[in-house]
């Protein structure tokens, strides 16, 4: 190698020092717009903490993140299943569970109807979202509200919805919650008998 390389090394070396924190910003920004988060280095597998960073922006007060890290868990697939469960999630059995319970249950196959409404559930929203915004929802997502239906933001949950005939409850859960950043998670509707 020639100096003039060997000094170009050192050059290249000190920009991409400069350039790390860029980077950084660059994966972030990838994540929350996209979805896409870099693999680490073991293969392509998300790391543990990477997983359950994830979780933690689900379950987070932030729409964007919490609809961001959303979508990059369900893109994972059901193969962190274990590493979700590790980092705390739980199947869904309470009418309060965080979003990351709900996102385990759909991942890991575990959404236990037993003592459920099989064709209702309640919606949690932030409190800025009306009843017409729910009938928004609704239409996109194949649910809707019942006739005389109470729907109020401030309270968890803000109402309880009914699909439309022909729409699966998983299929609808999922597909609300990786695209409306306002709900922040759903539950079953139990019966009591």
């Amino acid at each position: 190698m020639t100096p003039a390389l060997a000094g170009a090394g050192k050059e290249v070396r000190l920009i991409d020092r400069r350039l790390m924190p860029q980077r950084r910003l660059a994966a972030i920004l990838a994540v929350m717009l996209f979805g896409v988060a870099p693999a680490d280095a073991h293969g392509g597998e998300m790391s543990q903490k990477t997983v359950a960073t994830l979780l933690r922006q689900a379950n987070g007060s932030n729409p964007a993140a919490r609809l961001a890290a959303t979508k990059k868990l369900f893109q994972l697939g059901p193969a962190i299943a274990p590493q979700l469960e590790h980092a705390g999630a739980k199947p869904m059995r309470t009418v309060s569970a965080p979003r990351g319970d709900v996102i385990y249950s759909l991942l890991h196959g575990e959404l236990d109807q037993a003592g459920a409404a099989p064709d209702s559930f309640g919606l949690h929203v932030d409190g800025n979202v009306s009843a017409h915004d729910i009938e928004r929802m609704g239409l996109a997502h194949g649910f809707r509200l019942p006739p005389q239906s109470n729907c109020r933001p401030e309270l968890s949950p803000a109402c309880y919805v009914q699909l439309l005939p022909g729409r699966h409850l998983a299929d609808v859960l999922r597909n609300l919650l990786t695209t409306e950043a306002r709900v922040t998670t759903v539950n079953l509707n139990y019966i009591e008998r």
